[in-house]
């Protein structure tokens, strides 16, 4: 966090503006004896126009202003730019820069350090009589990688032992074992170290068919040869050993695997609903240079599974893929055991010494907070997601919180389905199958965390093969194959929508299109997305949009494409789809336009379609819940005290201020590149000029900026 003695210059109309909450708040408490009295002694006879002139007086009316407040630039017009005046002071208060680690801070970042706080506090919690052995495995593991007394170099000599049982470290050792094959040496490798040097290897349900799983290969990022070469060139010339590398032939592999890697087109889901299965006697004669076959069985072999004559095959970037299975054929052992000894030795020793971090393995600086307590934690949820889930959602996550923003999710239900009976563009057929497919959602909807993951019996099945003791690697590699045995024996399983469950302790967001449902982690179901303190307006706002925004990504342009079981299938006919098609033109166009002033740059409006169609359409959907629980509960319109904001105000400003960040120029800039997301800016600027109801509640005049006369609707 920032020092906030940086910025007292910048506080001076804020300290006003709490001032006056506080002497509201003063004068509430006075005007409230008095108000008491009059209530009692008069009748009820106000007309329902003085009471919707009323200001809200309770204490989650007053907590919203304050949460509102402290963001919003109110000498804004709201008409003219409704970005800077929601987020205005929020960005003023947390710049960010280049020579920083976070070269980005906005509510969702703000939020994921306040649950990495509390995950720390959980790992270092005495025991109890109720601990069950799972909690008391990570938190032994967390300990042992904290542990300041653990010498570098009692656990480098560990890993390269290990390491050299595979087939030895030419460059540390100067020897080798020549009898070891190059599918033994990957197939070792991914058991012990759960990675894939060269060739991804994931298991997902097969969505062509929708029977069994298939198996998608593919070649992982590349590895930064510099760092490669100058880590193997220092450790050898230390050991004596410099006659046990060839440089040519290092650069000469990392060279070639890199092109292979960059001319394999971006993997967007239109391009991954390309990709059908094939059966491994379809595969093998493209394969002459490498035994595919043995390889697939070796992996699988890890969670006691293999291939059948069935089984579904996809490889991603095929072409490369065979000209790297050639240039593995053309390499020599010695070679690929010190890329892989290295890259593993890179990796396993940033958690020991975070500096290492900085190394830039793959060519990109892969940290936020490289401190050995972050990087720790970071380990231990890789390892253990929903065993932290657990121990997060019994301290942080009470029972009212699932309720009542299950309520909100029950809402938005209800709003969805009626904005699809409503629809006047689609046929009879498609609107049957879209609403099959809403309903389908509905059901398979996950908000704040799922009983089954975190129960007790779960974990203590997942992890009851995992021994914890005093030594860092141990730990490493005994998770490691844990996690590898699992992931592979998930190949012979049914994978249910539970699969598609993102970790409770995620400060995010996701609907899976090949399970059809949309997980809301309990780690985002806290302020500002959600608070069962505040008003309404304020959740149906915040956390109602990020929920309508993953229902809506079920019909976006990739999303339309998969039925309601989740498979590859038409939702809609080709007469309805020339109809979406034409509206998602429009709002192409409508985000090209989209100037972002900071990179003098506009919006990519066709990388970006899928996540703005959840956008807008996700507004509408939690508008309108808004509006139906307004109408189920009676709920007066009011006035929020020190903001004058009417609670339909109130809504949009809490959408907008999910969405407050500051970036640098370069996150900015990378963003636009290749980000589906657009800046957070034109997200929420963008929706609203297209949504008729923000004008109408904010009175701006006819093509003002946040009032164009042409507006888009998706859904």
């Amino acid at each position: 966090m920032e020092n906030p003695e940086k910025h007292k210059g910048g506080f001076t109309t804020k300290k006003e503006k709490w001032l006056t909450v506080i002497l509201v708040i003063l004068i509430i408490c006075i005007l409230g004896l008095i108000i008491a009295v009059i209530v009692l002694a008069i009748p009820k006879d106000e007309s329902k126009e003085e009471q919707e002139k009323k200001s809200c007086l309770s204490d989650r009316c007053l907590k919203a202003a304050v949460s509102v407040m402290d963001k919003m630039d109110d000498n804004i017009k709201p008409c003219k730019d409704f970005w800077k005046y929601s987020c205005g002071d929020f960005i003023e208060r947390h710049p960010v820069f280049a020579f920083q680690n976070n070269t980005v801070y906005s509510s969702f970042s703000e939020v994921a350090v306040r649950v990495s706080r509390r995950l720390l506090v959980l790992l270092t919690e005495e025991d109890t009589k109720d601990t069950i052995s799972p909690v008391k495995k990570i938190k032994q593991f967390f300990k042992t990688c904290i542990d300041p007394n653990a010498t570098e170099e009692a656990n480098i000599q560990q890993s390269m032992m290990k390491a050299a049982e595979f087939g030895g470290i030419p460059f540390v050792t100067g020897s080798m074992n020549e009898n070891v094959t190059r599918i033994e040496l990957l197939t070792n490798f991914a058991e012990f170290f759960a990675t894939f040097p060269f060739l991804a290897f994931d298991i997902y349900r097969n969505i062509h068919t929708g029977d069994g799983n298939a198996i998608y290969l593919s070649l992982p990022k590349t590895y930064n040869k510099e760092t490669i070469l100058s880590v193997i060139e220092s450790i050898a010339k230390l050991a004596n050993q410099t006659d046990s590398y060839n440089v040519t032939e290092i650069t000469t592999f990392m060279d070639t695997y890199k092109e292979l890697v960059d001319s394999i087109p971006t993997i967007d889901m239109n391009l991954f609903l390309d990709y059908k299965p094939r059966n491994i006697s379809e595969i093998l004669k493209d394969f002459p240079h490498f035994d595919l076959e043995s390889y697939i069985n070796g992996i699988l072999s890890l969670g006691d599974t293999k291939l059948e004559n069935d089984s579904g095959i996809v490889i991603i970037g095929e072409e490369q893929v065979k000209n790297f299975t050639i240039l593995l054929s053309q390499t020599s052992l010695q070679t690929m055991l010190n890329i892989m000894s290295t890259s593993l030795f890179i990796e396993l020793h940033s958690v020991l010494n975070p500096s290492l971090k900085e190394s830039k393995l793959h060519g990109e600086n892969l940290n936020t907070q490289n401190t050995r307590p972050n990087l720790c934690l970071e380990l231990s949820k890789s390892y253990a997601p929903r065993l932290l889930g657990k121990m997060y959602v019994n301290k942080y996550f009470p029972e009212e919180n699932r309720k009542k923003s299950n309520e909100i999710a029950d809402y938005m239900g209800k709003a969805l389905i009626a904005i699809f009976e409503r629809n006047t563009w689609l046929d009879a057929q498609s609107k049957k199958q879209v609403l099959d497919k809403a309903k389908e959602l509905l059901k398979r909807k996950s908000i704040g965390y799922n009983d089954k993951l975190i129960s007790n019996d779960f974990l203590e099945k997942r992890f009851e093969n995992v021994t914890v003791d005093d030594s860092l690697y141990d730990n490493i590699f005994e998770y490691n194959k844990a996690l590898m045995r699992r992931k592979m024996k998930s190949f012979s399983e049914t994978l249910s929508e539970d699969s598609a469950i993102i970790n409770t302790v995620n400060v995010n967001a996701q609907y899976s299109a090949m399970y059809n449902t949309i997980s809301i982690p309990s780690a985002i179901l806290q302020s500002p997305f959600f608070d069962v303190d505040v008003s309404p307006e304020i959740n149906f706002g915040g956390i109602g949009t990020v929920i309508g925004h993953e229902m809506m990504h079920a019909f976006d342009n990739s999303g339309i494409k998969f039925n309601e079981k989740g498979n590859i299938g038409n939702v809609l006919t080709n007469d309805s789809q020339v109809k979406f098609d034409e509206r998602t033109e429009k709002l192409i166009e409508d985000y090209s336009d989209f100037l972002m002033p900071r990179a003098n740059k506009t919006v990519n409006g066709t990388l970006t379609l899928g996540e703005n169609i959840a956008d807008l359409s996700g507004m509408k959907v939690s508008f309108l819940a808004y509006s139906m629980w307004k109408s189920d509960t009676k709920w007066e319109k009011t006035t929020v005290p020190g903001l004058n904001l009417s609670s339909e105000q109130l809504f949009f400003t809490s959408f907008t201020q999910v969405w407050c960040e500051s970036r640098t120029m370069d996150r900015l800039e990378s963003q636009l590149k290749t980000d589906v997301h657009s800046p957070a800016k034109a997200r929420t600027t963008v929706t609203l000029q297209n949504f008729k109801e923000f004008s109408v509640e904010y009175g701006c005049p006819k093509d003002a900026w946040m009032n164009p006369s042409k507006k888009i609707e998706i859904w």
